[in-house]
Protein backbone atom coordinates (compact mmCIF):
# COMPACT_ATOMS: atom_id res chain seq x y z
CA UNK A 1 0.00 0.00 0.00
CA UNK A 2 3.19 2.02 0.79
CA UNK A 3 4.12 2.36 -3.20
CA UNK A 4 0.37 2.99 -4.04
CA UNK A 5 0.38 6.27 -1.53
CA UNK A 6 3.47 7.65 -2.81
CA UNK A 7 2.84 7.47 -6.36
CA UNK A 8 -0.42 9.03 -5.19
CA UNK A 9 1.16 11.91 -3.57
CA UNK A 10 3.86 12.61 -6.35
CA UNK A 11 1.45 12.95 -8.92
CA UNK A 12 -0.32 15.64 -6.55
CA UNK A 13 2.91 17.36 -6.43
CA UNK A 14 3.71 17.25 -9.82
CA UNK A 15 0.71 18.19 -11.11
CA UNK A 16 -1.45 20.20 -8.80
CA UNK A 17 1.61 21.92 -7.36
CA UNK A 18 2.21 23.58 -10.48
CA UNK A 19 -0.97 24.13 -12.41
CA UNK A 20 -1.27 27.61 -11.34
CA UNK A 21 2.34 28.21 -12.57
CA UNK A 22 0.60 26.78 -15.91
CA UNK A 23 -2.30 28.62 -15.64
CA UNK A 24 -0.01 31.97 -15.26
CA UNK A 25 2.20 31.15 -18.17
CA UNK A 26 -0.91 30.65 -20.73
CA UNK A 27 -2.57 33.83 -19.48
CA UNK A 28 0.82 35.67 -20.16
CA UNK A 29 1.35 33.62 -23.58
CA UNK A 30 -1.69 34.93 -24.63
CA UNK A 31 -1.15 38.83 -23.75
CA UNK A 32 -2.77 39.00 -20.70
CA UNK A 33 -6.10 37.31 -22.76
CA UNK A 34 -7.16 33.79 -20.74
CA UNK A 35 -8.25 32.24 -24.48
CA UNK A 36 -4.81 29.96 -23.95
CA UNK A 37 -5.78 28.53 -20.52
CA UNK A 38 -9.89 28.48 -21.48
CA UNK A 39 -8.22 26.20 -24.47
CA UNK A 40 -6.16 24.01 -22.26
CA UNK A 41 -9.41 23.72 -19.90
CA UNK A 42 -12.20 22.51 -22.53
CA UNK A 43 -9.04 19.97 -23.65
CA UNK A 44 -8.92 18.38 -20.47
CA UNK A 45 -12.04 18.49 -20.21
CA UNK A 46 -12.61 17.03 -23.43
CA UNK A 47 -10.02 14.32 -22.62
CA UNK A 48 -11.95 13.56 -19.47
CA UNK A 49 -14.94 13.09 -20.52
CA UNK A 50 -13.43 10.56 -23.07
CA UNK A 51 -11.98 8.54 -20.74
CA UNK A 52 -15.23 8.24 -18.64
CA UNK A 53 -17.31 7.59 -22.03
CA UNK A 54 -14.78 4.77 -22.76
CA UNK A 55 -15.14 3.28 -19.42
CA UNK A 56 -16.48 -0.28 -19.24
CA UNK A 57 -19.55 -0.73 -17.12
CA UNK A 58 -19.08 -2.40 -14.04
CA UNK A 59 -22.54 -2.07 -12.23
CA UNK A 60 -24.44 -6.02 -12.00
CA UNK A 61 -27.06 -6.29 -14.48
CA UNK A 62 -30.63 -6.17 -13.23
CA UNK A 63 -32.93 -9.23 -13.18
CA UNK A 64 -35.36 -8.67 -15.58
CA UNK A 65 -39.12 -8.20 -14.14
CA UNK A 66 -37.79 -7.13 -11.08
CA UNK A 67 -37.83 -3.17 -10.22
Amino acid sequence: MTGLVFVREINGVIFAGTSPFVATLLVDAGGDRPWYLAGYMAAAGLASALCVWRLPETAPARAKGRS
